[in-house]
């Protein structure tokens, strides 16, 4: 739990992993999907930083088999 919240402290000032690969039009019908992604991104975030270096494993595991199997 302490990590989890060290982690999200971090997430919150500016460390993201999704929305820096994600573009986002500057429509204000959009504005919404963005404030939706960019809070799911924090706790994202904050979960892979408490996971360690093994949860970042993990998880470029899975995201390089998913492109390994298209």
């Amino acid at each position: 739990m302490i990590a989890f919240g060290f982690g999200l402290i971090l997430a919150i000032t500016g460390i993201t992993t999704l929305t820096d690969f994600i573009i986002m039009p500057n429509d204000s019908n959009m504005l919404l999907n963005h404030k939706i992604l960019s809070y799911y991104d924090i706790i994202f975030t904050a979960a892979i930083l408490s996971g360690g270096t093994s949860g970042i494993h993990q998880l470029s595991k899975v995201v390089k088999d998913s492109w390994m199997k298209s």
